[in-house]
């Protein structure tokens, strides 16, 4: 996976409700597998829940894996920038 995004909006728009059937059919069948057949279908909310949960888990992980990578970047930039005014500083 990179660390970048590098879909469009269009692109990004198809995969959304690809993303939300696999949180359904996962949903689904770890609820049932916790609380029996059909537990799922007879409690719509705990599937949203679940659904929920795991689209706000993926966001904040990917969110933090983009913005730390970039955070990175921008260190070793700046850290490059401030060796570059120290030799500067030392040869003039």
């Amino acid at each position: 996976m990179e660390d970048r995004v590098t879909a469009g909006f269009t692109e990004l728009m198809r995969q959304a409700p690809e993303t939300a059937k696999v949180y359904l059919l996962r949903a689904k069948q770890d609820i049932d597998s916790s609380f029996g057949e059909g537990f799922a279908q007879r409690n719509p909310a705990l599937v949203g829940a679940y659904m929920q949960t795991a689209a706000a888990d993926f966001s904040a992980a990917s969110g933090q894996r983009v913005y730390g990578s970039a955070l990175d970047r921008i260190a070793d930039a700046l850290e490059n920038l401030a060796d570059a005014i120290r030799e500067q500083g030392e040869s003039g």
